[in-house]
């Protein structure tokens, strides 16, 4: 088969890839579907989210730090936890969220100098534009506004467990090239973070035990992180340790919903 005929038989698939993109993009970011998949949330949902927000309040005034990056900080509390939210239920607009916070944090990462977050979140960048495209396309089959569940067989599961390994093995070297701090637990973040981002983006049960071992990660880090910060960025700090254990908390609660709609489906 000649070059040109292969790009004849590609092309049609790149085409409907960009399609999904730009509908996914415009679907998500549209102000009206960001209001009605927010107004899906359960009134347990509701208290869990300003639950959050009144505690990230309360550390953030206690701890005096009023700088840029605490204002980050809290910024990126109150944006991943919708976006979580979104996730246990399947709705696109869970990237929306999930872009913005994903850059907050990213800012607040860089101050921090956590190489292993740095990748992570700069990984989780890209993949919300790439989970917006697939997302939008499995939408399209299911035709209810939600991705559904779907269980991961044996030989997928082996080959996500090597994989995390050599991931792991990389980022170490790459965390000791460049002097980050906490680097064995750092570097579980971006092998856990992709394994988990992948598995979400196809719509796989599996990703919550990615997400479960990552915001435990991310609780010590943390928590390392305040006992050893100066006044002056203990505001940004503390607020993503708030972040972090809600998060804890959150993906038990996903899993449970991810696992009930899996149990829906017959899976």
């Amino acid at each position: 088969m000649s070059t040109q005929s292969l790009a004849i038989v590609h092309c049609p698939h790149r085409k409907n890839t960009m399609n999904n993109l730009i509908n996914g993009v415009k679907s998500s970011f549209n102000p009206k579907t960001v209001v009605s998949e927010l107004a899906t949330l359960n009134v347990k949902e509701r208290m869990f989210l300003v639950a959050w927000l009144i505690i990230q309040t309360i550390a953030f005034i206690a701890t005096g730090d009023f700088s840029i990056m605490g204002w980050i900080g809290v910024a990126t509390g109150l944006l991943t936890a919708i976006s979580l939210i979104l996730v246990n239920h399947g709705l696109i607009t869970n990237y929306t969220f999930g872009f913005f916070s994903t850059a907050a944090w990213l800012v607040v990462a860089f101050h921090t100098r956590l190489i292993g977050d740095i990748s992570s979140q700069v990984f989780y960048l890209i993949m919300q534009f790439i989970g917006i495209a697939i997302w939008y396309k499995q939408m399209q089959i299911t035709n209810d506004g939600h991705v559904h569940a779907r269980k991961l067989t044996p030989i997928k599961i082996v080959g996500i467990v090597i994989l995390t390994i050599v991931i792991y093995a990389i980022n170490v070297k790459i965390a000791q090239h460049f002097n980050g701090t906490q680097i064995f637990l750092d570097a579980t973040l971006l092998p856990l973070g992709i394994v988990g981002q992948i598995l979400m983006t196809y719509g796989f049960l599996g990703q919550w035990f990615f997400w479960i071992s990552i915001n435990v990660v991310n609780v010590i880090i943390w928590a390392n992180n305040f006992l050893g910060a100066t006044s002056a960025s203990r505001g940004a700090i503390v607020s993503m340790l708030i972040l972090n254990i809600f998060m804890l908390i959150n993906s038990f609660y996903g899993t449970y919903c991810w696992v009930r709609d899996s149990k829906k489906a017959g899976q």
